[in-house]
């Protein structure tokens, strides 16, 4: 068993083999803890979606577009995307510019 914060002050202990289930069960418990506590807020996840938004709307796109845009690439990409590479997806749905030439 680890237990501590790193870097200093982490404890290691070995357990006898009979208590590995209850472990195995009690550690699993621990895990979903951690990563409900990882998952972005929603809070979060609309601030991305508005902000790769905007950017696509700074490069030209109307709001209109640029927002769809950013929908379907949350849509592909999931929560767990870098706003990078929300933009990027989103701009792989954009309609390709028209020359004005």
């Amino acid at each position: 068993m680890i237990e501590g914060r790193a870097p200093g002050a982490i404890r290691y202990e070995w357990k006898h083999r009979a208590h590995v289930g209850t472990n195995v069960r009690h550690h699993r418990a621990e895990r979903e803890v951690i990563a409900d506590r990882l998952r972005p807020s929603t809070f979060g996840l609309v601030a991305v979606r508005t902000q790769a938004r905007d950017a696509l709307v700074g490069l030209g796109w109307k709001v209109a577009i640029a927002g769809a845009a950013v929908q379907e690439a949350y849509a592909r990409v999931g929560t767990a995307a870098t706003i990078d590479v929300l933009i990027r997806e989103a701009l792989r749905r954009c309609p390709k510019p028209t020359s004005s030439t």
